[in-house]
């Protein structure tokens, strides 16, 4: 009996100890899950104040491809950082316990560095950006150094008004002209046709010098004029429209977008569409799907990346910068278009009666590079207006079938290049020689130089 009160007495000693350690154990489980989701909540607040901070960086590196500051009067850079704070709701991002939601900086890449020089004071092209965001009581510091790009078809050759890469033929009634030689009183243009050149029309060459490789003269190569260096240079500077945005900023399906500014970048999951008659101001457009525009308004795009199609027409001016487009173009209207650099990657065809940019001598716009780098494709210039530049098809064929001059060059790679309508084809050294210079302007990360820094205390917007 007294065996048995003994055993009686450890059970419950053990039960009790059993009891104690199962105590502790779930208090420190208590405490490692509080400490878990702490952890977590925290990673996730440090995960959303660097994706702003990149934002800001993504937008500054496109702001300064389009307004270099190339002296100490260059206006600040222009990131709007109150729109970006309106971008990002404030339940997902909640502002600092201290400080700015996002400051974006750019200064000069001196040595030692000088935050406060925030122009290209030394003149080499290369400026750094930083960019801090914060988020309820996380922060995140980025920077990187940016170099600017000025890109000119140095290749193209003085004196090309037209190169065929295959045959040739005029039928209409449009003249192909360059001016005369002071000294000489010889043409200063050439037209160059690979293979054979049937002149059937009632145009003017008689001021232009022709060279046939069917009739024996020799053709140089279109890599001479063309190379895939600068082929590839001018591709990816028309592909600066940033493919990532804030959310309030991201749309999917077909976008309408309301008339007005839209400072920040733009991505369009899907296909936008802008009709009516009102006054539009774009920065960077990124779109996945096409693009169709017929507004009577004045439309300006920083820089336009089109997945699709591009098909606008209407009557307002537009003012572009580098437009990419992995489909079709489809240019009509009586639109005046301002851009230097459009490349396709389908057909081309521009109609209508719009003024296209300029010879780029004294305050003339810059002329406009167009160009198709699609195989098979065919760029067909039928508009009734003035083009100032260079039309090129690096896969197929050219055809000017309009009533409008070409004021430029016109360089085919395909098999036939044909002048069938009214209009001349104007050589013209002034819009070759600019086209030399600058075809298109845009700024790039220098590699190996982007950094993640130790975030600031308390920032404060610059100057």
């Amino acid at each position: 009996m007294r065996m048995g009160m003994h055993q009686g007495g450890s059970a419950l000693i053990l039960v009790i100890g059993v009891v104690a350690a199962l105590a502790m154990l779930a208090t420190t489980l208590v405490m490692v899950t509080v400490n878990v989701q702490g952890g977590t909540a925290a990673d996730r607040t440090k995960t959303k104040s660097f994706n702003v901070a990149e934002a800001g960086l993504d937008a500054a590196i496109y702001t300064l491809g389009t307004a270099w500051p190339g002296d100490a009067a260059s206006p600040s850079l222009g990131v709007d950082t109150a729109a970006f704070r309106i971008d990002f709701s404030t339940s997902e991002y909640p502002q600092p316990a201290n400080g700015e939601f996002l400051i974006v900086d750019v200064y000069d890449n001196l040595s030692p560095l000088d935050t406060s020089v925030h122009w290209d004071s030394n003149a080499d092209q290369m400026m750094w950006i930083e960019s801090q965001a914060g988020v309820g009581n996380e922060s995140s510091r980025i920077r990187t150094q940016v170099q600017m790009q000025t890109i000119g078809i140095t290749t193209l050759a003085p004196g090309v008004a037209v190169y065929s890469g295959g045959d040739g033929l005029t039928s209409g009634s449009g003249d192909i002209t360059s001016p005369l030689d002071a000294a000489t009183g010889l043409p200063t243009g050439a037209v160059y046709i690979k293979g054979a050149f049937d002149e059937n029309g009632s145009g003017d060459l008689s001021t232009i010098n022709l060279y046939v490789g069917a009739d024996g003269d020799e053709i140089p190569p279109l890599e001479m004029f063309m190379p895939d260096a600068v082929v590839q240079s001018l591709i990816t500077a028309s592909q600066v429209a940033q493919p990532t945005a804030t959310p309030a900023n991201t749309h999917s399906g077909q976008w309408h977008p309301d008339e007005g500014t839209y400072t920040n970048p733009i991505v369009v999951n899907g296909d936008l569409h802008i009709t009516g008659s009102g006054d539009y101001v774009f920065g960077s457009v990124y779109v996945t799907g096409d693009v169709d525009i017929s507004c009577s308004g004045d439309i300006s795009f920083g820089a336009l990346y089109v997945g699709g199609d591009l098909d606008f027409s209407g009557s307002s001016d537009l003012a572009w910068g580098p437009v990419y487009v992995d489909g079709d173009i489809d240019m009509s209207g009586s639109r005046n278009l301002n851009t230097t650099l459009i490349v396709g990657n389908g057909d081309i065809k521009i109609t209508g009666s719009g003024e296209f940019a300029g010879d780029g001598v004294g305050a003339n716009a810059t002329p406009t590079t167009i160009i198709s780098v699609g195989v098979g494709t065919v760029v067909d210039w039928a508009g009734s207006g003035n083009l100032y530049g260079l039309l090129c098809n690096m896969g197929g064929n050219i055809t000017h079938n309009g009533s409008g001059d070409v004021h430029g060059s016109e360089i085919s790679a395909g098999e036939r290049w044909w002048a069938t309508g009214s209009g001349n084809i104007v050589y013209d050294g002034n819009v070759i020689n600019s086209l030399q210079r600058v075809a298109a302007t845009s700024a790039r990360i220098v590699p190996d130089t982007w950094q993640e820094i130790r975030p600031l205390s308390s920032p404060s917007p610059s100057p």
